[in-house]
């Protein structure tokens, strides 16, 4: 049987998949004010590799619950739980990043108006 040690060390190891292959949009203040198609910066749109991560950690943290609710749960299962939760948080937390990045990526490709320029009450037509 893996320790606790070794759960966190492999889940240390294979997690943040997202951190990893998910890329940005550039920094709001720089985003285009026109539509401009030729010169935006790549960024990753399809939020794919934070569904994976969400697919791996929710899992996870449903058996660390599991584990804790089981009707015959003994005293080593508080600690089986908190491993898995401790195994299972660097995928939640990657999957939250990569779908708010990709989030934010779509908004950048779909060009101006940006829906926070309406929210803070900014013309979406031009002054002329």
């Amino acid at each position: 049987m893996i320790s606790s040690r070794g759960l966190l060390l492999l889940s240390m190891a294979s997690s943040g998949c997202s951190f990893l292959l998910v890329r940005r949009a550039p920094n709001v203040d720089t985003w285009p004010t026109e539509h401009v198609k030729a010169d935006l910066a790549p960024c990753t749109r399809w939020p794919v590799v934070p569904i994976i991560d969400a697919a791996i950690g929710l899992p996870l943290v449903a058996a660390g619950t599991a584990f804790i609710f089981a009707p015959r749960a003994d005293d080593g299962a508080e600690g089986i739980a908190l491993a898995t939760y401790v195994v299972a948080a660097p995928f939640i937390v990657s999957s939250i990043y990569g779908l708010v990045a990709t989030g934010h990526c779509r908004t950048y490709l779909a060009g101006p108006p940006y829906p926070f320029e309406r929210a803070r009450g900014k013309s979406a037509a031009p002054d002329e």
